[in-house]
Order: C-alpha cells, then sequence, then structure tokens
C-alpha cells in the first residue's frame, strides 16, 4: 500500500534523504520489495524457512505474494497458519534488522534474524495453543503443527 518508509517511498513523498543505498546489499534503491523479496538477506531467510517448516523453497516477487505464499504450499489445516504468522514475523525480523543496520550501525548477520524468527514464533504460538503446548524441540523440527 506504499505506506512503509523506504528510502524509495521517502523520496516519493518529497523527503530528502541523502542516503538510497540498500541497507542489506548496499546497491541501488532501497523499495519494499527488495527487502522482503529480493533482497539477498530475504531470500536466504525464506529458503531457511522453507528447509524449516518442510515445503516446496518458494520466492516472491512481491510482497503481496510473500504474504499469500502459505496457500501455495502443501500444508494443510493449522501448519498453513503457522507458516503465514512465521511468514509475516519473518518480514518483521527482516524490517527490524534492516532498521539496525540504518539507524544504529549494527552488524546484522542472516543468522541472527533466523534466531529471532523461530523464537519470536514460538513466543507467539505458545500464547495461541489452548490444549497443548508445544516444545522448544518440536518447534524448531516444525512437528505436530
Amino acid at each position: 500500500m506504499g505506506k512503509i518508509p523506504t528510502t524509495a517511498a521517502l523520496r516519493n513523498w518529497n523527503i530528502n534523504i541523502d542516503d538510497v543505498n540498500r541497507p542489506f546489499c548496499n546497491s541501488n534503491e532501497e523499495t519494499v520489495g527488495h527487502i522482503f523479496t529480493s533482497c539477498s538477506a530475504a531470500s536466504i531467510v525464506w529458503q531457511h524457512v522453507s528447509i524449516w517448516c518442510k515445503v516446496t523453497p518458494f520466492s516472491a516477487s512481491t510482497v503481496r505474494e510473500i504474504l499469500e505464499i502459505h496457500d501455495h504450499v502443501d500444508l494443510k489445516g493449522p501448519a498453513k497458519d503457522v507458516l503465514h504468522g512465521i511468514i509475516i514475523i519473518g518480514c518483521w525480523s527482516l524490517w527490524r534488522a534492516r532498521n539496525g543496520i540504518k539507524f544504529e550501525n549494527k552488524q546484522v548477520r542472516i543468522e541472527d534474524i533466523i534466531r529471532e524468527v523461530k523464537s519470536v514464533g514460538y513466543l507467539w504460538i505458545s500464547s495461541r495453543l489452548n490444549a497443548r503446548s508445544i516444545s522448544w524441540t518440536e518447534w524448531c523440527s516444525f512437528v505436530s503443527m
């Protein structure tokens, strides 16, 4: 919807931005699509998520596609919803990492982003389950969803 304040969006809103480079890969102008779909960091995160969730590796060219990927994988029932939550957490973690690089000069490693996706996802799923709990080991193996 054009509401995420990337450097391209800020420039379109007539806000002067000196540094328009992409924080993860430091080339060309930063767009929403690049941050969440085509950036090498995003690609690695989504590759890891697909392996972890035991689905066919996926890619997307738009944010809408990445947010709807759970509808196009071979998961059933609650596992589909869990994957959707993981995708949203993945986008949030990529955005937080981007901001850490851009505003705090942090060195961000892909492993840290993936670790955050798993840990925040575990907290989320643990709070959502009513009848039973899921162990960290089950969560990391993506079993019993």
